[in-house]
């Protein structure tokens, strides 16, 4: 026998005064927060105020959704519940995909939101647009045998911000366990 079930879920959240920390002086940051940079009359930097601070605002909007399914394999051919059989395999597997909409972050009242899904503060990739996560158990007697894989999209991140701008594509991932 099995069974199917699945859930969708829009999840939209607003976090008032988000606490950011970076370390790494990006020039998108650098645009952003001006006064966290200190330099000398020639121009070099020469201080980084690098204490985590509150942005005005993020907004995120997911989508996600799940699919269930449960099962017994084997039965005793007398009538009897397959799971009561010790003969019977039971199993899981589930299959989830979030899927972000936006991600934006307003660095303070008024100023322009940043997309963290394109430009992300530090300059290293952001929220993946995707994320998949599959789950797989099966069970015989005193046995459990589990897979775990996920999967997130790659992106490309642009810095428009630089003196130079630039644009770095991110490839897919996807690591796997077992157990």
């Amino acid at each position: 026998s099995t069974n199917i079930s699945t859930t969708t879920e829009y999840i939209s959240s607003r976090i008032a005064n988000p606490v950011v920390y970076t370390g790494y002086a990006s020039a998108l940051f650098q645009r952003v927060f001006p006064g966290r940079f200190i330099r000398d009359g020639a121009g070099q930097l020469v201080s980084i105020d690098v204490r985590p601070f509150n942005a005005s605002e993020e907004r995120r909007n997911i989508l996600k959704s799940n699919l269930h399914l449960t099962g017994v394999v084997g039965a005793t051919g007398d009538g009897a519940p397959a799971l009561a059989d010790s003969r019977a395999i039971t199993w899981d597997f589930s299959l989830t995909h979030e899927w972000t909409l936006q991600d934006t972050l307003s660095p303070s009242a008024g100023a322009a939101g940043i997309d963290l899904l394109k430009t992300p503060l530090d300059g290293v990739q952001g929220t993946p647009r995707h994320r998949i996560n599959i789950e797989v158990d099966a069970s015989y007697r005193a046995f459990t045998f589990q897979v775990g894989a996920r999967w997130r999209s790659g992106a490309r991140v642009e810095d428009i911000s630089a003196l130079a701008p630039y644009s770095i594509r991110y490839a897919a991932f996807g690591p796997a366990d077992a157990g």
